[in-house]
């Protein structure tokens, strides 16, 4: 005789193994009551369907409980305890167990943004965090059917922009560091790293770099578009310059590859995700006794400063590393601001010589 599905805890949230197993809600978000209808609904549906039944009106709450049950299923660990942070700060807010998630608006975000600056003094960074967790669960449930397709409330929502700022000669790799992380390097990850460091390009352009973009007659890999392409009316293709080493290495990754291959892959063949890059850079960074700040876009950074105090223009500079010269100027600028001060220094000579009893 076949075991009667059930419905119970496990793990501080409500389940059900039958029917392909599903997760209902924390048991401190989900009451009893909700979690029993849930149920029921669950087993009149096909295995591994999560959408909501003909009229069912799902709560902000059981959205962001579905949609931390998959999260915790497909993402990693940090995301996880971001988004579980971020949305049962939502839910504590909004008393979510009685609130359609349709229901909810751009006004209400705007509040709860407003609500967390106040409570837990945080910044506009900060603030916005929570909001791109609350839209990413949105998104997910409206993937899933548990939302209408139609809802954009946040379609107006703007983000916070982080306003970057100058960088300081301090924290740029030193001789000793850079010699040492070379050699620390894992083997699979050090022609990369080599070419990051040899052009200050950005990490996802190495990273999605495929064997056509390579141009060996002009010794640069050619982008079809760059970061700034969707701001600008005609978009710029990106040019990645490549020095003799860089060229020796991007020739060897490129051969016995076809047009669409990625230049850049590991051991089995497949391309490098930015977690992996930024983990064998981790791994590179301590095991040379680094400074544990140092990681891929320091090598940018180190790349556009030593451009600057070796005279190149700006202008040029720009172009090289794909940005504008306003970034340059405001990032950058004051790395190249010697001639400023050789100049001060020559007025200051003058007034002396010149100096009337």
């Amino acid at each position: 005789m076949p075991r009667q599905p059930k419905l119970r805890q496990k793990n501080g949230h409500w389940y059900t193994a039958a029917n392909g197993g599903l997760y209902f809600g924390k048991v401190g978000h989900v009451s009893h009551a909700d979690a029993k209808r849930l149920f029921a609904s669950h087993l009149a549906r096909p295995v591994g369907d999560l959408t909501a039944s003909s009229g069912e009106a799902v709560s902000l709450g059981e959205l962001c409980d579905r949609f931390l049950i998959w999260v915790s299923e497909k993402r990693g660990t940090r995301t996880f305890d971001d988004r579980e942070r971020h949305l049962t700060r939502l839910c504590a807010f909004k008393e979510a167990k009685g609130l359609a998630a349709s229901d909810f608006t751009l006004t209400d975000l705007n509040d709860f943004q407003a609500f967390i600056k106040t409570t837990f003094k945080a910044d506009d960074f900060t603030c916005d965090k929570h909001a791109t967790s609350v839209k990413a669960a949105f998104a997910w449930g409206k993937r899933h059917e548990l939302i209408p397709a139609d809802f954009n409330a946040f379609v107006n929502h703007e983000k916070y922009k982080v306003s970057p700022q100058p960088v300081s000669a301090e924290i740029l790799p030193t001789s000793k560091e850079i010699t040492a992380i070379k050699a620390s390097v894992d083997s699979r990850f050090s022609p990369l790293f080599k070419v990051y460091h040899a052009t200050g390009a950005r990490t996802s352009e190495l990273l999605n770099a495929r064997v056509q973009d390579f141009q060996n007659s002009i010794k640069s890999i050619v982008l079809k578009t760059e970061k700034r392409s969707a701001k600008m009316k005609e978009p710029i293709s990106r040019t990645i310059i490549l020095n003799p080493d860089a060229l020796a290495i991007v020739s060897i990754a490129c051969q016995n590859k076809s047009p669409d291959d990625f230049i850049f892959t590991d051991e089995k063949g497949n391309p490098f995700s930015r977690f992996q890059a930024a983990y064998y850079m981790r791994r590179a960074v301590e095991k040379a006794g680094a400074r544990d700040h140092l990681d891929i876009y320091s090598f940018r950074h180190l790349w556009i400063s030593e451009a600057l105090m070796s005279g190149v223009r700006m202008p040029e500079i720009a172009r090289m590393a794909g940005t504008s010269i306003a970034m340059i100027e405001k990032v950058y600028g004051h790395i190249s601001n010697s001639h400023l001060q050789d100049a001060a220094a020559k007025i200051s000579e003058y007034r002396q010589a010149n100096i009337t009893g």
